[in-house]
This record gives C-alpha cells, structure tokens and sequence, in this order.
C-alpha cells in the first residue's frame, strides 16, 4: 500500500509539480524530475558553500556536478540564477528557485524598491554599481516581508 501510494505521489509530481518533493529523495533526483514543463522552476542542488534563507544564488559546476553558492557582484563570475527556499548548509542539498518566484523573508524588503543590483543580498533602488561589479534586476518587493525576484 505504501509503495502504490508513493508511486501516485510520484505520478502526480512528475506530471503536475503540484508540490516540493520529499527532501529525503532530493539526491536521487535528476534535473529532469524537478524542472517540468508545468513547473521549470524548482531544482535541488548541493551548496558549495553556506546559504542564507532566500539568499540569490549562482549555479556552477562543482568536477562535473551542478552546485550552487551565493550569487556575488563584486566581480563577473558569481551572476544571481535564484534563490534558495530555506537556508542550505554547505556540502547539502537544498531546494532552489530558478529565473523568478516570491521570496519570503520577514522585514527585509521595502515596497516598491526594485532590487536593482546586489552584492551579496543588498536591495538598492538605484544603481550605484562600482567597475567591474555586476548589474542585475532580481526583482521588486511587494511587501516588507516579500519580493517578487524575476531575472
């Protein structure tokens, strides 16, 4: 009974990705099993490094093997692809959102500002960019609980 009932959940996830999957499987998961067509946005990489809660993150390959860590623009190298759902230990996989989503953090955005840049997670509501930092619209805040991050 309990295989035919997770067998049913499964089926619904693969074809519906009506939730988050169970984080006891997220490392046998393959990339094709988290971004659907109905939902391409959820995915479960290892952090390379410490996350914080809704933190922006950056994909990159870790020998082969897709990680995330934190999204920087002091230089080129670390451009914002999401953000993480819950903090994310180093060397532990975690659930990310990929190009847009809400990000829930309490207190930490202002309505209306557009995060128009960040160096590690600070909102800006014009661009102060320095040299060879980067400039990236993550999104807008739509309370001061939540941001509405798009790339």
């Amino acid at each position: 009974m309990y295989n035919a009932f997770q067998q049913l959940l499964s089926a619904f996830q693969n074809y519906g990705g009506i939730s988050q999957w169970d984080p006891e499987i997220w490392s046998q998961l393959s990339p094709d099993q988290t971004l659907f067509p109905q939902f391409p946005n959820r995915f479960y990489p290892i952090a390379s490094e410490a996350i914080g809660l809704g933190a922006p993150i950056n994909l990159h390959s870790n020998a082969g093997v897709i990680n995330c860590r934190n999204a920087n623009a002091t230089d080129t190298t670390k451009p914002a692809h999401g953000y993480v759902t819950a903090a994310i230990a180093n060397g532990v996989r975690g659930e990310v959102i990929l190009g847009h989503g809400l990000v829930i953090a309490t207190g930490a955005f202002a309505i209306d500002k557009l995060l128009a840049e960040y160096c590690e997670w600070t909102i800006c509501s014009s661009s102060s960019v320095a040299a060879g930092n980067i400039e990236q619209f993550l999104g807008v805040g739509i309370s001061a609980n939540a941001l509405f991050f798009q790339l």
